[in-house]
């Protein structure tokens, strides 16, 4: 747990490696990649197929499958949700629509364990303020977005967000589509949220706390957020 001697600061960043995501499912565990030890995230790469077999062959990972694997590489965190198990109206979404009925039974058994398996699940919203005392004080934390929202600052305004940030497929045929960030950073001066993301090659993205607030809380990411606790080396951020 890290005890920063200054509350409230204006600007923070947490230095984490970056890992881009293989596929088009993997999101989750490139995030899970930047916050393990680099020996550990050799492992997770190479052995998907064992370490997380079901989500491997359905291709798709829910938040709580995350937790499972972040236990398993001994990473203390707690998944806060405003939803327990799944949401069976999510099947109305294109997202949603084609792998629920797969995923369903594993998530809500997985939600039903938790507790027995030492994961600890809190039903909550967590505000936007929680989130940045969070940071300062205990570690990252993995976010699950829209991606058809999350528009990087920086590579709009430089206008090439098609090569640099979340490829415009999503954006041109789902209005929701579920994609995990690790959010490293803020400046709470430019109101600006600077995050990881396992889509782009782009070391560092960045986002308006107005913009981030809506991709985070858009229907179909159930509010998920992964509050991670751990010793992460901070940086200065010179932005």
């Amino acid at each position: 747990m890290n005890h920063l001697t200054q509350r409230d600061k204006v600007k923070f960043m947490y230095e984490l490696q970056h890992h881009t995501q293989r596929s088009t499912w993997d999101c989750g565990l490139s995030c899970i990649c930047m916050l393990i030890p680099a020996d550990s995230a050799d492992d997770l790469q190479k052995n998907m197929n064992v370490i997380c077999a079901e989500e491997y062959k359905n291709q798709s990972t829910w938040t709580i499958d995350l937790c499972y694997i972040l236990k398993h590489y001994s990473v203390n965190h707690k998944f806060c949700t405003k939803t327990i198990g799944v949401d069976p109206s999510l099947s109305s979404e294109s997202f949603y629509s084609k792998t629920l009925s797969m995923n369903e039974d594993r998530v809500n058994k997985r939600f039903e364990t938790a507790a027995s398996e030492g994961i600890a699940i809190e039903k909550v919203i967590v505000e936007l303020e929680v989130l940045l005392n969070h940071l300062e004080l205990h570690g990252p934390a993995i976010v699950l977005t829209n991606g058809s929202l999350l528009n990087c600052s920086e590579c709009v305004s430089l206008g090439n967000y098609l090569e640099t940030c979340i490829k415009s497929f999503f954006k041109q045929k789902l209005s929701y589509s579920g994609h995990y960030i690790v959010m490293c950073g803020f400046d709470r001066e430019k109101k600006l949220i600077y995050f990881k993301d396992p889509s782009v090659t782009k070391e560092l993205c960045w986002i308006t706390f107005s913009s981030f607030e809506q991709a985070r809380q858009s229907y179909g990411t159930d509010d998920d957020i992964i509050l991670i606790y751990g010793v992460y080396k901070q940086c200065k951020l010179n932005l």
